[in-house]
């Protein structure tokens, strides 16, 4: 563990940090703050050089020493540094690491206290319910998120845009007959038609399977994958994912 100082050596401004890795495993570590990161994603790595400060031997020390060598070089000056506040030489994970018994007695004291707020106060609670999502909420949301549903105005502006556009035989062919064009359209499976399907599937299960013990190619697994992605996509009524999808369909399996 030790302390360390970054220097730009095109402007000349610092930066402290502490490591708790060996000097050994973190040669190329040059900090993590945003200012610094910042600079060295303007200027390069190699503008940057970087000087160890003090070696610690616990990570009280390790706090601590960072705290007085921000102190003591005023990195937290703009002209100066890149550190943006002078650290607290303290830290809630090094106490947990230093006193694990008294950490736990103190985490408990402070969930015990923010129950009896809560219990204690019925605004409160009625204020966190009130940020908080009902279930029909979240439900509402997770339902937008997974199935996002096209407006009408949307679809519209889609069809526009799309009519007049010819396709390929080979991609008509992909996207079969949908709705009334479909010869089976409004009808339904006999149930002694159900039967001789299902019968037909069990007569394939397991090493009579012709597929028992294989494994789709690479290049089969990407076709499953678009196809799944495609109907997706039409379920939706994006029409350019659609058009994409079947673009990538017909090359790769053109391929």
């Amino acid at each position: 563990m030790y302390v360390y100082k970054t220097t730009n050596i095109v402007t000349g401004k610092i930066y402290i940090g502490k490591c708790q890795k060996s000097v050994e495993k973190s040669t190329n570590y040059l900090g993590s703050g945003k200012a610094i990161n910042a600079s060295i994603k303007k200027h390069g790595r190699n503008k940057f050089t970087k000087e160890i400060l003090q070696i610690c031997e616990s990570i009280e020390e390790l706090f601590e020493a960072e705290k007085e060598w921000v102190i003591k070089l005023n990195s937290t000056d703009p002209k100066i540094g890149y550190n943006i506040m002078i650290p607290t030489g303290h830290s809630w994970c090094a106490y947990k690491e230093t006193n694990p018994k008294k950490y736990e007695s103190i985490k408990k004291k402070l969930s015990e206290s923010v129950k009896k707020s809560y219990i204690n106060n019925p605004s409160l609670r009625k204020q966190r319910s009130e940020t908080l999502h009902s279930k029909e909420s979240n439900k509402k949301r997770s339902i937008s998120l997974f199935r996002h549903e096209v407006s009408k105005a949307a679809r519209e502006k889609l069809r526009q845009a799309n009519l007049g556009k010819k396709y390929s035989q080979k991609v008509n062919k992909s996207k079969g007959l949908p709705g009334e064009k479909n010869p089976f359209y409004g009808k339904t499976h006999s149930k002694e038609t159900i039967k001789k399907i299902l019968e037909t599937r069990g007569s394939y299960e397991g090493e009579k399977n012709p597929f028992f013990g294989k494994t789709h190619s690479e290049k089969t697994r990407k076709i499953l994958s678009l196809q799944n992605s495609l109907q997706a996509a039409r379920r939706h009524g994006d029409l350019p994912k659609i058009e994409l999808l079947e673009s990538e369909l017909s090359s790769l399996r053109s391929s």
